[in-house]
């Protein structure tokens, strides 16, 4: 054999693609049942491959490492992950880990809890119904200061780690407290209960 003589990949399922894991050695021809291309992330389903088409299922078509599903032309919200009711909707904000679990973490801003309004945290990670508005069914909530009527929650964000322990933190703001002024609340994570 050559000394530059190619690899070859077994293709189980005869898509093209050949199983990464099954190399032949080095040859100048083709082993029956082997490609030149690897990259097949289940050899035993024709329909996966590179450049499948994906199929909103939870599958990985494509072999790309991500379950492609974008949201294009009408889609039912009845197909939604999670539903958060809220009363009085405030902000909304994802994308930190203020529990430190791996999971990103959900910050919703509710203007009408009390007078003051209330921010609540929910751990994820995240799905089903939630009726946020009638009972404390939140990992944690930040709550305002009934005297003020601030409307506390009307921005809400989890910040990145602002005070360098590991842990991303919570950003509450509210539009009109203290003397009329707006004011911005930070709470260092992690957040646990009533605050």
């Amino acid at each position: 054999e050559a000394v530059d003589a190619p690899i070859w990949y077994f293709d189980g399922d005869g898509d093209g693609y050949g199983d990464p894991l099954a190399p032949s050695p080095p040859s100048c021809a083709s082993p029956v049942q082997h490609v030149a291309g690897a990259g097949d992330c289940d050899d035993a389903d024709p329909a996966r491959h590179p450049g499948a088409a994906e199929v909103c299922d939870g599958v990985d078509q494509d072999c790309n490492g991500i379950e492609d599903c974008p949201l294009v032309g009408d889609v039912s919200l009845d197909l939604a992950d999670a539903v958060f009711v809220a009363a009085a909707l405030g902000g909304v904000s994802g994308g930190g880990d203020v529990d430190g679990d791996g999971f990103d973490d959900l910050l919703i801003g509710q203007t009408a809890i009390g007078l003051a309004g209330a921010a609540d945290l929910l751990y994820g990670p995240i799905s089903g119904r939630y009726d946020i508005w009638d009972s404390f069914v939140a990992d944690a909530r930040v709550t305002g200061l009934d005297y003020l009527d601030e409307d506390l929650g009307e921005a809400v964000s989890i910040a990145g780690d602002l005070n360098g322990d590991g842990y991303h933190d919570l950003v509450v703001g509210s539009p009109g407290t203290y003397e009329g002024w707006g004011v911005v609340y930070v709470k260092y994570g992690p957040v646990y209960g009533e605050l």
